[in-house]
């Protein structure tokens, strides 16, 4: 029996983890196909997500360098856990509306973080 539970935790994992790919490729493919609609907006869900992971100071900083051939972005903010990465790339939002900060979440399911390959592939 544990042999035949095994194999079906694997199909479900391969499953989601197909599932998600096919949603990020069909996403990233109709960003790409309508990149007026989404060519300004990159800058500003950079810094959405920015917003959303504040340092234990409640706020963030941001700077932006810009080089002949280079764009650079940062900021202050607390690094993503793996749980935003998960639920920016599975469209799953990682953060509640109000938590005990009070502070509130901009993003919701990662679609801005997903047009921001925009910018580029890699």
């Amino acid at each position: 029996m544990t042999g035949y539970l095994e194999t079906v935790q694997k199909s479900k994992n391969y499953n989601n983890y197909k599932l998600t790919a096919d949603k990020v490729i069909q996403i990233l493919s109709d960003v790409r196909n309508e990149r007026t609609k989404s060519r300004r907006r990159w800058i500003w869900e950079l810094m959405q997500n920015a917003k959303d992971v504040p340092n234990i100071y409640g706020g963030v900083t941001i700077e932006i360098t810009l080089r002949e051939n280079e764009f650079i972005f940062s900021h202050n903010g607390n690094p993503f856990r793996v749980e935003n990465i998960t639920g920016l790339i599975q469209q799953v939002s990682s953060g509640k509306p109000s938590d005990s900060t009070n502070k509130r979440i901009t993003g919701k399911f990662g679609t801005g973080f997903i047009s921001t390959h925009l910018l580029s592939d890699t």
